[in-house]
């Protein structure tokens, strides 16, 4: 006896409630996902403008610092009667002083934004510059405990 089974013309496919939160947990997810990265993204930002500016305040209060050693040298040669010495040293203490004041007057969007133009206007003096500014900040922000180390010359003496 050959019976064929039929399902009723009534029932219906049915699907599943867990088909439907599957995806919108994928969507739910990706969305936090999303604003976790760029709240994250936001904080580094905050965090490295915080950094880059108190480095920028630090450098004009050094070169600042600077200038003052560089007047007090010029007095020094001035003393001695050496006025051409006096004079290069002061203008190098002018020009110190000045680049301090402009540190401090610039935010960093300003100080970007120039440097983007002198980039743009003078490759050649751009990279000299970059360069050197480089070589002066590794200076610069190099540990403070690097100093207190021993140099290889230091060990084995006495004082």
């Amino acid at each position: 006896m050959d019976t064929e089974i039929t399902a009723p013309e009534n029932v219906q496919m049915r699907t599943f409630p867990e088909d439907k939160p599957r995806e919108s947990f994928k969507d739910k997810a990706g969305q936090v996902a999303s604003r976790v990265s760029e709240e994250i993204r936001d904080e580094t930002s905050k965090r490295a403008r915080g950094f880059l500016t108190s480095k920028k305040e630090d450098l004009a209060e050094e070169l600042h610092k600077t200038a003052e050693v560089f007047r007090e040298s010029s007095n020094r040669f001035q003393e001695r009667e050496q006025g051409t010495a006096a004079r290069y040293v002061n203008q190098i203490a002018a020009q110190a002083d000045r680049f301090s004041r402009y540190l401090s007057e610039k935010d960093l969007d300003q100080l970007a934004s120039e440097i983007e133009v002198v980039a743009r206007k003078s490759p050649m003096l751009f990279l000299i510059s970059a360069f050197t500014s480089g070589f002066v900040m590794s200076r610069f922000l190099r540990s403070p405990g690097a100093a207190s180390r021993p140099s290889a010359t230091e060990y084995g003496t006495t004082h």
